[in-house]
């Protein structure tokens, strides 16, 4: 499992894991990863539309998630401007969906709870999104496609093979939609809900042995989005890693890796306000097993983040060094002890940093856990935090460019006086954002059947990264600026069951609560009840009878601010249904929020799509 860098069971992990499976993904054809996220027990996703492929995770109450794909960093987003006043904590979030591969290609989604920087360092405050991808294994492709309201069309084709100890797997696609219908107010022009997508993925592994081999993977993915009331808006993604895999037949296999990914976004064919950014790493891990008890694993990491916006002024790269060791000590049949240490080294100029964690596992019998974990967290400010400066009276952005930036602030303090004595003197005196996360849990199977979990979570964030305003006299206008002297402490719980009542039907429910506590020293004039869900609730009814398959799927959500969102509270469900004629071909028709319920997040402009209908077929050949 991720949590853990080696692999292990979800029974035997000392973490709060969800996985999503390849299984799970085909039968409710799903259509996007941010769709298969939100019906997952105590995770947030936020969308800007039914049909666009990117989404902000949350998790624990935190929006700093770490994406991997197979293991190795793939958050693309170093901007720290979507819009005035939205910050990492709210809808800029690090855990962009946009560069995740095509559903088709998903071989499962596992989902970690909690803070894990002692093993995978910055970004994995709020817990680990891993999506590991399919290797192939038969000669087979596959044709997909649907048609759906607004006149939403996708087409998407995958071939895989084998060829002696060579494999494939390969997706292309092509889709894109109209604007939306808004429940309540009709047709809805948003400039991320007229689009044109384009995907490109592929997959090739030599297999030398059991022990040994090797994987390259590429993807392309471009989103075009447009409408009659907003300008062009354009964002690419490309994403290559090469990766040589030993041990693999052991307990603690080894690897090392090369992964680079790329974004262009373009506003009217311009970087202004958007720009590119670039993340590339090598790493090494190895492991050994120490006797019976022990199996300790050791890894080196180089991360080169790049983000530049020429329009805006910027343009700067920030090198990490870390290396991290672990021991999985094994105390008898029923305790395991995880004890963990990662140090970090970045070129930004914040020194060293050390991260400490211990889990623990106790196994009463074979169908119970119960794990408790605690780590510390650390987030460095992303490049655009570093350089972002917000000013209303230009309706721009000023950004800190060799020394330009102090004079600017500099002005506005002799202007204003002490009404911008909360200023900070230089945005790159930001902080890291340091705290602890910690978690408890217990799960049990009742019987072949029926299946239950709980979990707590508790986490404190200081120098958390927000926006703060004070109003000019001179210009009658606010001004903007990021500081981190924000303090967040959120807990929460989460509450699991499943239960399969027979061959046919099966259910699962799912409850999570999350409070978020946030003080603010100098007074935080953005942060409001962001988080879409302070009271979750989750609902799966599933029949499965020979040919013919049906879900019923609920996310529910209660206790909102009604002044960032359309009402304290909402319910959105979704069904689909398949029939296959042949083992080779089927039809599927699905209908997402057949409710036609309003859940948008009126204060971000986070949009909710209302009632969506699609039909679509598979052929496999």
């Amino acid at each position: 499992m991720s949590a853990e860098r080696i692999p292990t069971s979800k029974w035997d992990t000392p973490a709060n894991v969800s996985v999503i499976s390849a299984d799970e993904i085909e039968k409710n054809h799903y259509s996007t990863v941010a769709e298969a996220l939100s019906h997952v027990n105590g995770v947030v996703v936020t969308q800007y539309g039914r049909g666009d492929t990117s989404g902000f995770v949350n998790i624990n109450g935190s929006s700093r998630v770490l994406l991997l794909i197979d293991g190795h960093k793939a958050n693309p987003s170093q901007e720290a401007y979507i819009g005035a006043g939205v910050y990492r904590d709210q809808n800029a979030g690090l855990c962009d969906l946009s560069l995740i591969p095509s559903l088709k290609m998903i071989e499962r989604i596992e989902i970690v709870k909690g803070g894990a920087s002692a093993l995978y360092g910055s970004d994995a405050v709020g817990g680990i999104v891993n999506v590991i991808t399919k290797k192939g294994n038969r000669d087979e492709t596959t044709v997909d496609v649907n048609y759906g309201s607004w006149h939403q069309y996708n087409l998407e084709a995958t071939n895989q093979g084998v060829k002696g100890k060579l494999s494939w797997f390969v997706t292309a696609g092509l889709g894109g939609s109209d604007e939306l219908k808004h429940p309540g107010i009709g047709k809805f022009y948003y400039n991320y809900n007229d689009y044109k997508d384009r995907d490109l993925s592929i997959r090739v592994d030599d297999t030398f042995s059991d022990r040994n081999s090797l994987t390259v993977s590429y993807m392309h993915k471009s989103h075009d989005f447009a409408d009659d009331l907003v300008t062009d808006y354009y964002n690419m993604y490309n994403s290559s890693s090469i990766e040589y895999k030993f041990k693999e037949d052991t307990s603690t296999p080894g690897w090392i890796r090369y992964f680079n990914n790329y974004h262009k976004g373009r506003n009217s064919g311009t970087d202004f306000l958007y720009g590119d950014s670039r993340i590339q790493g090598a790493e090494y891990q190895n492991g050994w097993e120490l006797g019976d008890r022990h199996k300790f694993i050791a890894g080196v990491e180089w991360h080169r983040v790049e983000a530049s916006s020429l329009g805006n002024g910027y343009d700067d790269k920030v090198d990490t060094v870390a290396s991290y060791i672990q021991d999985t000590i094994s105390l008898g049949n029923k305790w395991t002890v995880v004890p963990g240490l990662r140090y970090d080294h970045d070129s930004a100029g914040y020194g060293n940093n050390w991260s400490p964690k211990i889990a623990a596992n106790y196994r009463p019998d074979d169908k119970t856990k119960i794990y408790a974990s605690w780590g510390k967290t650390y987030s460095i400010p992303t490049i655009g935090e570093l350089y972002m400066y917000y000013d209303g009276f230009t309706s721009g952005s000023l950004w800190q460019l060799g020394g330009y930036y102090q004079p600017i602030v500099q002005l506005i303090r002799n202007w204003e006086g002490d009404a911008t004595k909360d200023i900070p003197r230089s945005t790159l005196g930001l902080d890291p954002e340091t705290g602890y996360s910690a978690t408890i849990g217990i799960e049990h199977d009742f019987n072949d059947y029926t299946s239950a979990s709980l979990s707590f979570f508790q986490n404190k964030l200081k120098n958390s990264a927000s926006w703060h305003e004070f109003y000019s006299t001179i210009f009658q206008q606010y001004i903007q600026y990021i500081d981190n002297d924000l303090i967040q402490k959120n807990r929460g719980l989460e509450i699991s069951f499943k239960q399969n009542v027979s061959d046919r039907w099966s259910y699962d429910l799912g409850y999570s609560h999350t409070s978020l506590d946030n003080d603010s020293k100098s007074g935080d004039w953005i942060y409001r009840i962001m988080y879409g869900q302070p009271n979750g609730y989750r609902l799966g009814v599933h029949y499965n009878l020979g040919k013919w398959r049906a879900n019923l799927l609920g996310v529910i959500a209660s206790g909102l601010n009604d002044a960032v969102f359309a009402s304290k509270s909402y319910g959105v469900f979704d069904f689909n249904t398949s029939y296959d004629f042949t083992d080779r071909t089927s039809v599927y028709f699905r209908t997402l929020n057949f409710t036609d319920e309003d859940y948008s997040n009126v204060y971000s402009g986070a949009t909710a799509p209302g009632r969506f209908f699609q039909i679509g077929a598979t052929y496999k050949f």
